[in-house]
């Protein structure tokens, strides 16, 4: 009888998340709050080359002094690793121009040189 009593618990802990849930959106939406946006991939992969206090945040700075924000992140993710792989191909989809203007409105940045 026991069991029966925590998957009944279980069940309405369920519903009432869900219900809460819908709840929150509704009355969100009515007075115009909004969930701040997840940040996409290729965003995550170029702030870790500011944050990242080893090799890569070296490398991200060394071409930083030469090169735009873009081949700076593309360099800090140097590698033939399957991740860094990865996280070349998304900032390479993301595209100069956007991995550029992501990069100079995020704080702390050193100052790159401009894409010409």
């Amino acid at each position: 009888m026991a069991m029966g009593n925590c998957k009944k618990a279980a069940a309405a802990v369920t519903a009432l998340s869900i219900l809460l849930a819908v709840a929150g959106v509704s009355v969100g939406q009515q007075f115009g709050v909004r969930a701040s946006p997840r940040r996409e991939e290729w965003q995550d992969n170029a702030r870790w080359c500011v944050k990242d206090r080893a090799t890569a945040n070296r490398r991200y700075l060394a071409t930083c002094a030469v090169a735009d924000q873009y081949d700076a992140v593309l360099a800090c993710q140097a590698g033939d690793s399957p991740r860094r792989v990865h996280a070349r191909d998304t900032i390479a989809k993301a595209g100069r121009t956007a991995v550029n203007d992501y990069m100079e409105r995020m704080k702390p940045v050193p100052p790159c040189r401009k894409e010409k």
